[in-house]
């Protein structure tokens, strides 16, 4: 081999060193993220979620109702949620590098609601010290109840007597305070609007039940 041919072969060489040394600089100035998606079962478990990826608290890049979409670098990490009211969840998953991740999340109550025997136990709504009982004819009360979304949903019927006939009302627990609240004022029939931030069990057993006003808008 000439002299020539081994001072290209050299050329090549240093060449190829050098773009391998670039990529490793840049590679390390700029590593890899890759998408990392948790699902949540119910649109209310990501308000005032604590999350936390080994132990450090991330701002998610993108979020909605039951989504929260973080950028990660590839490796092992141990997910943990708290939230007030429910048991921590906890679980482990990698990243590799090119294969996005989608963790499902279901949180878990800390303690079982209270069994709804009676309207004195539902607040007219959310934050109200008042109670379904003080906002109905006096004699009204409950005369079924439907619970969904782990016991945490419940849809109540509620027989108003003298005549005047049944109406129904949405009502959720709130883990929290551990108080139940009307999501929706009593009434004969349902609007979609009315079903927009249920969880989807409670929403298919309303329509599937015709409580929905036809003349109902999205």
């Amino acid at each position: 081999m000439g002299s020539k041919q081994k001072k290209i072969l050299a050329g090549c060489g240093v060449l190829l060193l050098l773009v391998f040394v670039i990529s490793v600089f840049v590679g390390f100035r700029h590593p890899q993220t890759i998408t990392v998606t948790l699902v949540f079962d119910n649109p209310t478990d990501t308000q005032n979620a604590t999350i936390h990826f080994n132990f450090e608290k991330l701002a998610a890049i993108t979020s909605s109702d039951i989504r929260r979409t973080y950028a990660l670098s590839p490796g092992t990490y141990t997910l943990t949620i708290d939230k007030a009211g429910y048991k921590q969840f906890s679980t482990n998953f990698a990243i590799q590098i090119g294969q996005p991740v989608v963790v499902n999340i279901h949180l878990k109550l800390a303690t079982t609601p209270e069994t709804l025997t009676s309207l004195g136990q539902i607040a007219s709504s959310p934050g109200e010290s008042t109670f379904l009982a003080s906002t109905l004819p006096t004699g009204a009360d409950i005369t079924q109840i439907e619970y969904f979304d782990d016991q945490t949903w419940a849809f109540v019927t509620i027989n108003l007597h003298a005549g005047i006939g049944t109406v129904y009302a949405v009502a959720q627990y709130n883990p929290s305070t551990g108080v139940w609240a009307a999501i929706t004022v009593p009434k004969e029939d349902f609007t979609e609007d009315d079903l927009q931030h249920v969880p989807a069990d409670l929403e298919m057993f309303i329509s599937n039940n015709y409580y929905i006003d036809s003349g109902s808008t999205s």
